[in-house]
């Protein structure tokens, strides 16, 4: 799974009750905040997390409101959309204790088998590894896939998702708002070929004209989409499958998971234009996939 664009978010201070799910009841003003330290215990008895399955809900770190989140805190919330291609958890606002490991304060995000934690701020610069280590002497715990540079759009396949919010004894930042973007299967597939077309280092001479080629696909395919399925028009007794799996640093797999992706969407949606439009969009995917792996696979 690969993590993309970040989004760098401010802090929004909010005159409205906090509520024990982790969202709140009415809009706000923008104000700046930015990381809190404390030397008293500050602790939160109410409840945080629970089941999301609306993704126009939003969610907040506990104490959000006040401009920095509480000390021992584990809040999980449990995200299910049910059957759909795949969604973006976004950080509108996302700033946490910062740790070269993410060991003290973190965000947890675990799906399709996968865990990832996050600390930092979004937009902020790095501090030096040596200084995270040493400061207060704190334990740190090692977790996997850590990254301490804020929290990037977040692209999870299909429609399920934990995410979990777990903070020590000292130092509080601002805390994160975090909203959900629900993603079509064509965002999901023009949202890996970018991951392809990103990786050009500018050496193959082939490289634009794969770019261009697939970019016509892909631009094609925006046409004959009219948001309702037609795979019995195509010919089709059963609705195609769909393709989720998708590779995180292999282009050669990722191309051909991306062809076959392009081969199932347009059975089922490439719906507008003249002739077969479907077997156009699958053929002319197909010359491209091999012209891919011809030069560089």
């Amino acid at each position: 799974m690969k993590l993309f664009a970040t989004i760098v978010g401010s802090a929004v201070a909010y005159s409205s009750s906090y509520s024990s799910s982790g969202s709140y009841s009415s809009s706000s003003s923008s104000s700046s905040s930015s990381s809190s330290s404390s030397s008293s215990a500050s602790t939160y008895d109410g409840e945080c997390g629970g089941r999301i399955t609306d993704t126009e809900t939003i969610i907040y770190s506990p104490g959000f409101d006040r401009g920095s989140y509480y000390d021992w805190l584990h809040c999980q919330w449990d995200i299910d959309f049910g059957n759909i291609a795949g969604f973006n958890i976004v950080a509108n606002t996302f700033n946490v204790e910062e740790h070269y490991v993410c060991g003290w304060d973190q965000v947890a995000v675990k799906a399709n088998g996968d865990e990832f934690n996050f600390c930092g701020t979004n937009g902020a610069r790095r501090r030096r590894s040596a200084e995270n280590k040493e400061e207060d002497g704190k334990t740190f715990y090692d977790l996997p896939n850590p990254s301490n540079n804020g929290f990037p759009d977040f692209f999870v396949s299909g429609g399920q998702a934990t995410i979990t919010f777990t903070t020590d004894e000292s130092v509080q930042g601002a805390g994160f708002e975090f909203s959900f973007e629900r993603m079509s299967r064509l965002q999901i597939i023009e949202m890996h070929l970018n991951r392809i077309f990103d990786s050009y280092n500018g050496d193959e001479d082939f490289f634009p004209r794969y770019k261009k080629r697939m970019t016509k696909i892909l631009n094609k395919m925006k046409r004959s989409e009219t948001d309702e399925s037609c795979y019995a028009e195509n010919g089709f007794e059963a609705e195609a499958e769909d393709i989720q799996v998708f590779d995180a640093n292999d282009m050669c797999k990722l191309n051909g998971q991306v062809n076959a992706a392009i081969n199932s969407w347009a059975r089922n949606w490439a719906c507008e234009g003249r002739g077969r439009v479907h077997r156009q969009i699958i053929r002319a995917a197909r010359k491209v996939r091999n012209f891919y792996n011809d030069n560089l696979c």
